[in-house]
């Protein structure tokens, strides 16, 4: 709805930060109390969910090996995480327009070699891989065609897939 940014970085102790910000009727940004979280690692991407329910999280977390995480925001005062994968790391996120899915990109663990993938989240809010596709090198970007039926992916070539009911 445009109400809410979220930011993630590197503190400078690897412990990386997640911090929700609300746009009041003035137009300035403040800290959504309860909404200042410890990633772990270095944050690269976030992410919303189209409907607004949902925050995904991704970059490189050596503390714990979860990259990908993903939390349930209430718009009041909370972010509850509801599922995490182990993945590689990950460098772009993006949400299908109609929510139910997540794509991410980046790099294995020794870099030169990325995987795109494709996550169904059901409805207990647990992240599933749906589908994967190797592409060869560090995926920079990804994004979701208005409809939802292709996805792209930038390394050094543009790659564009095909995407039904779950599978690229």
């Amino acid at each position: 709805n445009g109400k809410y940014l979220a930011v993630g970085g590197d503190n400078g102790f690897e412990s990386g930060e997640i911090t929700v910000y609300k746009f009041d009727t003035n137009k300035t940004l403040t800290i959504l109390p309860g909404c200042n979280l410890t990633y772990g690692g270095y944050v690269y991407s976030t992410g919303w969910s189209y409907d607004g329910n949902f925050l995904a999280v991704g970059g490189n977390s050596p503390a714990n090996d979860h990259e990908l995480q993903v939390y349930r925001f209430n718009r009041q005062s909370s972010l509850t995480l509801t599922t995490s994968m182990d993945t590689g790391h990950i460098w772009k996120i993006a949400w299908h327009p109609n929510s139910n899915y997540l794509a991410s990109g980046g790099s294995t663990a020794g870099g030169g070699s990325g995987n795109l993938e494709i996550y169904n989240l059901n409805d207990d809010d647990y992240l599933q891989i749906s589908d994967q596709e190797n592409i060869g090198a560090d995926i920079c970007s990804i994004a979701w065609s208005i409809d939802g039926d292709y996805i792209a992916a930038g390394t050094t070539n543009l790659i564009i897939y095909g995407f039904d009911s779950g599978e690229i």
